[in-house]
């Protein structure tokens, strides 16, 4: 199983994050204690999961801009 998540800074409503991964209470544990080098300007803790989608394989993704 694998999540596509957003997180939303607390401290700055302007900046979020979108990420990938196959265990979302790590990956999130890792973005609030400030190891995830993308998130880690943040405060540690200011970071929350605003949404998320359940897919059952690795989902093919692109970046329009």
């Amino acid at each position: 199983m694998f999540y596509v998540y957003i997180l939303w800074s607390k401290s700055d409503p302007d900046r979020y994050y979108i990420g990938l991964t196959s265990d979302l209470r790590a990956r999130l544990k890792k973005h609030n204690a400030g190891e995830v080098s993308h998130t880690s300007k943040l405060s540690p803790g200011s970071s929350k999961r605003i949404s998320r989608s359940r897919k059952s394989s690795r989902p093919s993704l692109s970046r329009n801009i």
